[in-house]
């Protein structure tokens, strides 16, 4: 029985895109085709999920997409319009929004704007407001961590202007978090934003905090020395630091498959919800802020420009 309907991953090659993808195989087999998508689609990592899914028979293509470029997202829609236009792609249940990076020194995309911020904030976005005209219902993951608790709703707008004095700068640990934590906290902010659009009456949006995972990291290059200790020191004491708070350190399976329940029994799924793993919580209060995510709106559509018309 051929697939219902399909399912978007970004950062598919990453250890949670990756285990997004088997644990929707794992949990409904056969029942999404998956569009796996990722800047670099013939990497060992790539090459290793497709040999998961092929062993699994789980039916999935690869799409390259680079979201530090407007040209490369509008040419990646494009073609799943095009391809369901003619009946080749099934019809479009979920965006999973995974991709994302961390810790590289400042720089600029081709667009103009910060590496991370177009990467985080402003491709999810463009990405999802391109996509959901093509969606009848279904759910968008907006992957978010506790991160954003230290983030600034203004930190890259304040330093626009700046941008290019900074370039090649290698940000120590206190700014490194606060640049990636603001980066989370603008799409927590948007994805409030976007589920009031009358667009996505019928299509649910969330944010998801994925918690601390074990395993080699993709999203921060350089991991600075004292994060990478703390993380082995975490998963050591993780028994015991996961009675406290579940979602402290787990490794990708955990989250992802959260992800995948999301994602397959939607009709439960909170629209405009914020969870920590599995259960349903509140982001912080900045990010709930209405007139605030208004504000960040009108910045991220503004930044958008052509790209969103």
């Amino acid at each position: 029985m051929p697939p219902n309907s399909s399912i978007i991953i970004t950062g598919a090659s990453g250890s949670l895109g990756a285990a997004i993808a088997l644990q929707l195989t794992a949990l409904y087999p056969q029942k999404y085709h998956l569009i796996l998508a990722a800047r670099n689609i013939s990497s060992s990592h790539s090459e290793a999920l497709s040999q998961k899914l092929t062993a699994a028979n789980a039916p999935y293509t690869w799409e390259r997409v680079d979201l530090a470029s407007f040209a490369s997202i509008s040419s990646f829609t494009n073609r799943i319009q095009l391809g369901l236009e003619r009946g080749q792609v099934r019809p479009l249940h979920g965006l999973v929004n995974s991709a994302a990076i961390n810790n590289i020194p400042v720089s600029k995309t081709e667009d103009g704007f910060d590496t991370i911020y177009e990467t985080n904030v402003l491709a999810p976005v463009l990405l999802t407001k391109k996509l959901a005209p093509l969606m009848k219902g279904g759910v968008v993951v907006n992957i978010t961590t506790v991160a954003h608790e230290l983030g600034e709703a203004g930190y890259f707008r304040e330093r626009k202007s700046d941008l290019d004095k900074e370039l090649g700068t290698e940000l120590g640990l206190k700014d490194m978090l606060k640049k990636y934590g603001s980066s989370k906290l603008l799409l927590i902010m948007a994805g409030y934003s976007l589920q009031r659009e009358d667009s996505f009456r019928d299509i649910k949006v969330i944010s998801l905090d994925v918690g601390g995972m074990t395993g080699e990291s993709r999203l921060a290059p350089k991991m600075p020395l004292v994060l990478k200790v703390s993380m082995h020191v975490l998963n050591f004491m993780r028994p015991l630091a996961n009675m406290f708070n579940p979602a402290t350190i787990n490794p990708p399976e955990v989250p992802a498959k959260a992800i995948a329940e999301v994602l397959g029994d939607s009709e439960k799924a909170i629209g405009g919800g914020h969870y920590i793993l599995d259960k349903v919580a509140e982001s912080n209060a900045i990010s709930r802020d209405e007139e605030k995510q208004t504000e960040n709106m009108k910045e991220i559509t503004s930044d958008l420009g052509k790209w969103v018309q």
